[in-house]
């Protein structure tokens, strides 16, 4: 797509996690959701519960809160803020 000139959009990156995380490939999906944060996406619900699914069917339990530890983003009155725990 990138490559036509069309930007991905949110449900295009959280498909390809859901479909990563279908083939047991948690590593894959991680990925495509740090390239989704790279280019500055703003991840929903229902991203989140795709790569959470991925881990859960890779069998990597540890790494389900990962996302939410490491790095969250959110916009709070129009700003886009990182917060870090």
């Amino acid at each position: 797509m990138a490559e036509r000139g069309i930007a991905p959009t949110e449900e295009v990156y959280r498909n390809a996690i859901h479909c990563y995380g279908i083939l047991g490939r948690a590593d894959r999906a991680a990925l495509v959701f740090q390239r989704m944060l790279a280019a500055g996406m703003r991840p929903g619900v229902a991203t989140y519960s795709a790569l959470i699914n991925a881990y859960a069917d890779s069998c990597m339990p540890e790494q389900v809160s990962a996302p939410f530890l490491s790095s969250t983003r959110c916009l709070t009155q129009g700003r886009q803020q990182l917060w870090t725990c």
